[in-house]
C-alpha cells in the first residue's frame, strides 16, 4: 500500500487526467468508449470529478444529475492505493452532488466487490444488466433511419424514468440514428470504436423485438463492435442470440431513494452500462 499524504482535494479533471483514467481503466478491463470521455470533457464536464494530492490523481468518480435521477459512475482508484478509503470518499462526494441537485433516487451498476461499499449506503439490488456483443458484417441493403433522437423515443424516455432527460438525449443525438417499430423506439449510437443500441424502448409488443434488431443490423457499421445493454434479462436476448450476439458479461443494477415514478418494465436497454443510464 503506498502511503497517501494530506491535504486532498477534489477537482475536474483535466485532458490530462482523462488519458490516466483511460490507462487505469485498462487495467480493469474496463471498456470505457471515447465519446464517452469526450462527454465528460464537454457538455457532461460538471458531472466529473478526480480526487488529487497535490498533483497525483488518486481516483475518478461522475455523478450525472437529472431531474428526478442521478447516475454514479467510473468510480475507480488504482489498486495500488486502494485501501486507503479513497473511493469510499469519492462515493460520497458523488451521492452528495446528486442529493444537492434534487435528485429522488440514484443509480449505478456495481461489480461483485464494489456492491458491498454501496450497501452500505442504502443501495439496494433492483436487477442486473447484460452487456450482448456483435461484429456486424456488411449489410446486402442499407436504411436511412431519422438522424438524432426522435419524438417517440422522447416519449419512451419520460414514460419510463418520469421525468425529461433532456441532458442525456442531448448527448446522444449528435452521433444517434432513431429505429422504430409498430410499439418500440430505440437509438443507434454510433462511434470510431463501438455502437451502442440503447437506450431501448418497447410497450408490450414482442414482434418488434426482431424489427428492432434487424433494421439496427441493417443500418450499423460493418467492423464495429455493436453493443447492447439489456436490463433484468429481457426477452430480446434470445433475439440477439439468434442473430449473432454474444454475452459478454454481466453487473448489479442498484438504486435509493423513491424509484415510484420510474417504469423498468418498458426499458429493453441502457444508454450505456451505467455511467449516464
Amino acid at each position: 500500500m503506498i502511503e497517501v499524504n494530506s491535504p486532498m482535494n477534489v477537482t475536474r479533471p483535466t485532458g490530462r487526467d482523462w488519458l490516466l483514467f483511460s490507462q487505469w481503466a485498462a487495467d480493469e478491463g474496463w471498456r470505457v468508449p471515447a465519446y464517452e470521455i469526450k462527454l465528460f470533457n464537454g457538455l457532461l464536464a460538471s458531472a466529473a470529478a478526480i480526487l488529487k494530492d497535490g498533483e497525483r490523481c488518486l481516483g475518478f468518480v461522475t455523478a450525472v444529475a437529472y431531474e428526478k435521477t442521478g447516475w454514479i459512475g467510473n468510480l475507480i482508484v488504482p489498486r495500488q492505493l486502494r485501501g486507503n478509503g479513497l473511493g469510499r470518499t469519492l462515493f460520497e462526494y458523488a451521492l452528495d452532488r446528486l442529493v444537492a441537485a434534487g435528485i429522488r433516487s440514484a443509480w449505478l451498476t456495481a461489480s461483485e466487490m464494489g456492491a458491498p461499499l454501496y450497501r452500505k449506503y442504502g443501495f439496494r439490488d433492483v436487477g442486473f444488466v447484460e452487456r450482448w456483443s456483435a461484429l456486424p458484417a456488411p449489410a446486402a441493403t442499407t436504411t436511412a433511419p431519422a438522424a438524432g433522437v426522435s419524438s417517440s423515443i422522447h416519449q419512451f424516455d419520460r414514460r419510463a424514468w418520469g421525468e425529461s432527460r433532456e441532458l442525456l438525449l442531448k448527448a446522444l443525438a449528435r452521433h444517434g440514428v432513431s429505429l422504430a417499430a409498430e410499439s418500440s423506439a430505440a437509438l443507434l449510437q454510433s462511434y470510431e470504436d463501438i455502437q451502442i443500441l440503447g437506450p431501448w424502448y418497447e410497450n408490450g409488443a414482442k414482434s418488434d423485438r426482431g424489427t428492432i434488431v434487424d433494421r439496427c443490423l441493417r443500418c450499423a457499421a460493418d467492423g464495429i463492435p455493436l453493443v447492447v445493454d439489456l436490463v433484468n434479462g429481457h426477452p430480446a436476448r434470445d433475439i440477439l442470440a439468434a442473430r449473432g450476439f454474444r454475452l459478454q458479461g454481466k453487473t448489479r443494477l442498484m438504486a435509493k431513494g423513491c424509484q415510484d415514478q420510474i417504469d423498468l418494465g418498458s426499458l429493453v436497454s441502457l444508454a450505456s452500462l451505467g455511467s449516464i443510464g
